[in-house]
């Protein structure tokens, strides 16, 4: 998946990969830009446990029990502008 500045998916239910289904609950890792923040939740509309990942990071999701294929929603800011 790949989202914009400032971009918010609330209910990752209704998000669609191309190869079908929807997003909800099958995040395992997380890459984000240099001036990329992005916080994801494991319920829809920013409920539920919340972490924040900063920038210029890949995060591995397979191990963490409370994150793994549980992601509901995602937001992506911008920290700074090139």
């Amino acid at each position: 998946m790949v989202m914009v500045s400032d971009q918010k998916q609330s209910y990752l239910p209704g998000l669609y990969p191309p190869e079908g289904g929807t997003w909800n609950d099958r995040i395992s890792c997380i890459e984000t830009g240099p001036w990329a923040n992005v916080t994801v939740c494991t319920d829809v509309n920013f409920k539920g446990q919340c972490m924040k990942i900063g920038g210029n990071q890949v995060v591995d999701l397979t191990n963490n029990s409370t994150y793994n294929n549980k992601i509901s929603s995602i937001w992506k800011q911008t920290s700074r502008k090139r």
